[in-house]
């Protein structure tokens, strides 16, 4: 039940990337050309872990910081 909610939170955020010109949109669309879509989905999910990880581990709040190209 929960594997299959997460599934369907990364499958949307791959599924809802278009043509958004972001690091993260720009990173997840070069892992799915390079490797596989399944494999990314795998990444995304590792990646949204160390992140929650680091949030839990140092107290602090999630604070994306645009990169200006």
């Amino acid at each position: 039940q929960h594997g299959q909610k997460v599934r369907g939170v990364i499958e949307a955020i791959l599924s809802g990337l278009g043509d958004k010109q972001d690091r993260f949109s720009r990173w997840a669309r070069s892992l799915v050309e390079r490797r596989s879509y399944w494999r990314a989905v795998v990444a995304i999910a590792a990646k949204n872990a160390r992140l929650a990880w680091a949030v839990l581990k140092y107290g602090e709040d999630f604070r994306l910081n645009p990169v200006v190209a």
